[in-house]
């Protein structure tokens, strides 16, 4: 796992709707991501937190809270594809 420094050459994926990186947050990079990754901050807070069953890997903790510290689907380049198409395979379970 290797995870962008704020040093590191600027990323070759412009920032869009789908995906932008932000280097002067104050907790970036706040993921490891696996090699050739990059951090996607859109998703920064997850909007699948409150799905029991997401696409993500959440560890589950005995007083029954959700742990996704260590889970990097909505952090990574594909996080938008991965995020719209679980909400639209849901009609009216999200919000």
């Amino acid at each position: 796992m290797t995870t962008p420094s704020p040093s590191s050459p600027p990323n070759p994926i412009p920032n869009s709707h789908r995906y932008f990186e932000n280097r002067s947050c104050e907790y970036f990079p706040c993921h490891d991501l696996p090699e050739g990754k990059h951090l996607n901050c859109l998703f920064c807070f997850c909007p699948l937190y409150t799905f029991e069953n997401c696409p993500g890997t959440p560890i589950w903790l005995e007083s029954g809270i959700k742990d996704c510290s260590h889970c990097t689907t909505t952090a990574t380049e594909d996080a938008y594809e991965v995020v719209m198409d679980f909400i639209f395979s849901r009609p009216g379970e999200y919000l």
